[in-house]
């Protein structure tokens, strides 16, 4: 997956501002990897503000374990306002179905 947006005067502000993604997702059997990329370039058109660019960065590994429960591992990596933030998590969730007639 690809997706490139541009904003003129975004926010009604003097400001352009540019969003960028590349995502990626693979199932290999019983295994499901997922990974995506995104930045933020915010170029303010008033003097003497700075230009701002900001990254994410995730990657999750998953995999079915019994009878339509499924184990994930994710790893998030955050770069926003010059502050970096690392987050991994671990999602345990079950796959059902029911019909309603």
């Amino acid at each position: 997956m690809v997706e490139i947006a541009f904003f003129q005067n975004a926010k009604a502000a003097e400001e352009d501002r540019t969003y960028a993604t590349l995502g990626l997702g693979l199932i290999n059997g019983p295994w499901a990897f997922e990974g995506s990329y995104s930045t933020r370039s915010i170029d303010p058109e008033a003097g003497g503000q700075a230009n701002t660019d900001d990254e994410l960065f995730q990657f999750s590994v998953g995999r079915d374990i019994y009878r339509g429960f499924n184990l994930s591992l994710g790893y998030r990596y955050v770069e926003d306002a010059d502050v970096d933030s690392h987050t991994v998590g671990l999602l345990l969730t079950h796959e059902f179905s029911f019909g309603a007639f």
